[in-house]
């Protein structure tokens, strides 16, 4: 038969959908289709069908039929991409095409891909832009390669019902010279992905030509969807079977051979020998060959294309209002997730002015926190956590503190000598455990000595050193030399302890910085690391240890103290030497009384005796340079003892508490936010573009979850049992 010219303007090729648009399906199809427009089928899938088969079963002319669409259609492999439909309804008729890459493909190709764009005004254009399509892709002619893209098709007109029909690559059932294997494998994969989703309905198209054992897009859908509940089998090409074949497929017509919930269905494709017969006549055929006394046993409903039109608007249907109370739900679910990520990113940091307010939160957060740190007040859940014992500042600071104090008392002193220096508590502990842990952990252990080695030292250093100073007298620069010597160390001990409250506290503002900020803005708490705690804490540190070096050299100078203490531990050690010749003038009265030696045995003393025996003691010194051992060694030891307490007092006070931790307290401060440009700002907390492409997503995936949400509720209220979820 001759060609025929056909009108194909998008009215008159998609009136076959009227059906579809069911009166009390409208305005599901219509909120849906407002849904879908704004995008939100990114993220959560509507009810679409998908027409899926082995290769030539007819999936072209059943996508045709349904559409108005003529795909290219033969007996080889000729669908080697995915295409989707979808229909609109508007006032306008519009025909929009374009392609949607595969992701995998190289970042030139998306880029050239995803600028595939065309329009037309009827559909009779459509299999050059399909051919346009395949080049654009790279499909040559006689090529069987499937490709993972999709060719999306948008048709809009009055006579449009909102659908979404997808036309698959078919099912490759084996290899030959022009079909690979691994074009094989991507059809099974490609079937597989498209019709796993819950809500899609599958129509599976099976030819008559073929037995269905052979077919295996019924494999592939019972995978999917084992008890057939949303796969409608489609037979086509009935008026091709013959015979055995066609009672065969007659049982399975009849839900006899794989049985699905959905039942089947027959079809005619085409009218033989008229390739170019229209929609409306193939339909008449189609209507009269089921005419015939063999489909009786089938219902009305099974036969032809008006049939299914029918079934599709009722599956899409039940479809739809079964899938609203399950879409407010993932409505909900993806607001609340993309609401929790949003919250994590924080404020938007896009101009001045929302950096500024972005940073003063922090210094706000910062500050309150830090100021409880440092003061010991740890009722913010910040310091909550057993876990990090750090957070509680002051606790571990004290901590440092005392236990520097301690060992500055007991291992101060480069020489222990007996009476006079380290002379803590450490070293009086009664099982001598504390002690022994100091003294274990202790790098640079001190030398001892007793008085009478003392005694020599100081001779020597004073032989060393003397000068003009009479004989028996004390010279100031043996005091000055031999304090050195003893407080060698003070400066090496100290910068250790530094270095402990420096380590804690950098700890510390890492964490807290890391908390206000949020680590889900990492690259904000990078920077606020690199750009301003660090140079700070740095900064300090060098402070301090400036200050500590100032302390330790004024210490290295002549030593001074007018703490009269000094004056009192003078006296002290002055009293116990008279004190040692009055008790061992005392043992040798009692021994000579009662026969035995004891310090403690006092019941009778000869005091003129006594005065007698210390005034001998007073002036048997006839070695001057040991008086005046004695005599310095004495000044020597009050001496360091009443420094050393100012020393520790003025390292903790000056060196850690002003030079380091009051430093922390000022880094994030409010005074430090109001002194910042706009420059400094957006090197601190501006947002990187991944991070602004993520907020923009998050920011779209809330809105358009709130807005399916509020279409639901207050559009379709009535058409399913709504929850309580707020809008």
């Amino acid at each position: 038969m001759p060609k025929r010219e056909r009108d194909q303007d998008v009215s008159a090729d998609t009136t076959g959908l009227d059906s579809l648009k069911h009166d009390d399906t409208q305005a599901v199809l219509d909120v849906i289709d407002r849904l879908r427009q704004e995008g939100i089928e990114e993220d959560v899938s509507f009810p679409r069908l998908v027409v899926a088969g082995d290769t030539s079963a007819g999936k072209s002319r059943v996508l045709w039929r349904l559409t108005g669409i003529m795909l290219p259609s033969g007996d080889r492999v000729v669908t080697r991409f995915v295409v989707e439909v979808v229909m609109r309804p508007a006032a306008e008729s519009e025909i929009n095409i374009k392609i949607r890459p595969d992701p995998n493909r190289e970042k030139a190709q998306l880029r050239k891909l995803s600028g595939f764009r065309k329009r037309l005004t009827s559909l009779s254009d459509y299999i050059g832009v399909h051919e346009e399509a395949a080049e654009a892709l790279g499909v040559k002619d006689g090529q069987t390669s499937l490709l993972r893209d999709v060719l999306h098709i948008d048709i809009k007109g009055p006579d449009c019902a909102p659908l979404t029909i997808l036309d698959i690559p078919g099912l490759i059932q084996a290899t030959s010279k022009s079909v690979k294997k691994e074009d094989m494998l991507i059809s099974h994969e490609l079937v597989k992905l498209y019709i796993s989703d819950e809500r899609t309905l599958i129509l599976a198209i099976i030819s008559a030509t073929n037995d269905i054992v052979n077919q295996n897009v019924t494999e592939k859908t019972r995978e999917v969807d084992p008890e057939g509940k949303r796969t409608l089998g489609v037979i086509t090409k009935a008026d091709v079977a013959t015979g055995k074949r066609e009672e065969a497929w007659m049982q399975a017509a009849l839900n006899q051979e794989i049985n699905l919930q959905l039942g089947w269905h027959v079809l005619v494709n085409k009218i033989e020998n008229d390739e170019d017969a229209t929609l409306d006549e193939i339909g008449k055929a189609e209507a009269k060959f089921f005419e015939n006394k063999q489909y009786a046993k089938l219902k009305a409903e099974q036969l032809g294309l008006s049939a299914l039109r029918e079934r599709l608007s009722k599956l899409l249907h039940d479809s739809l209002v079964e899938a609203l109370p399950q879409l407010e739900e993932q409505f909900e679910t993806k607001r609340e997730q993309a609401q929790r990520k949003l919250d994590h990113l924080g404020t938007a940091r896009c101009d001045p002015k929302s950096q500024r307010l972005f940073i003063s939160n922090i210094s706000t957060a910062f500050q309150g926190r830090i100021s409880s740190a440092v003061a010991g007040s740890y009722i913010d859940p910040f310091f909550a956590s057993d876990s990090q014992p750090h957070r509680k500042l002051r606790a571990v600071i004290e901590s440092l503190n005392l236990d520097y104090a301690e060992r500055m008392r007991a291992f101060g002193a480069s020489i222990t000598i007996d009476g006079f220096t380290n002379k803590s508590n450490l070293s009086q502990d009664a099982n001598g455990a504390k002690a022994k842990a100091h003294a274990d952990d202790d790098d640079n252990k001190p030398s001892a000595m007793n008085r009478q080695q003392a005694l020599k030292w100081v001779e020597a250093e004073s032989q060393r050193s003397r000068g003009q100073e009479l004989p028996g007298t004390v010279n100031p620069q043996t005091v000055t030399l031999l304090f050195r010597e003893l407080s060698k160390d003070w400066e090496a001990r100290s910068r250790a302890h530094l270095d402990k409250v420096w380590v804690i506290c950098h700890k510390f503002v890492d964490d807290l910085i890391g908390d206000c900020v949020g680590e889900d803005t990492s690259d904000v708490v990078k920077k606020f690391r690199q750009l301003r705690l660090t140079p700070k804490l740095n900064r300090a540190r060098r402070e301090a240890m400036a200050c500590l070096k100032s302390l330790a050299n004024d210490e290295r100078k002549h030593p001074k103290t007018y703490n009269p203490l000094f004056v009192v531990l003078s006296e002290k050690y002055r009293t116990q030497r008279t004190m040692k010749l009055v008790n061992e003038h005392v043992a040798r009265q009692n021994e000579a009384f009662h026969g035995y030696h004891s310090v403690n045995a006092r019941q009778s003393i000869d005091v003129q005796a006594l005065e007698s025996s210390i005034e001998a003691a007073k002036t048997k010194y006839t070695d001057m340079d040991r008086y005046a051992a004695e005599q310095t060694l004495d000044q020597v030891g009050a001496c360091y003892n009443c420094v050393l307490y100012f020393f520790i007092d003025a390292v903790i006070k000056q060196v850690v508490e002003r030079s380091i931790v009051d430093q922390i307290t000022q880094i994030v401060s409010p005074a430090w936010v109001s002194g910042l440009s706009d420059a400094d700002m957006d090197q601190l907390v501006a947002e990187k573009e991944s991070v602004k492409k993520e907020r923009e997503r998050l920011e779209r995936m809330v809105q358009k979850m709130t807005m399916g949400l509020k279409a639901l509720k207050e559009d379709l209220a009535g058409y399913y049992e709504s929850s309580d979820v707020s809008l």
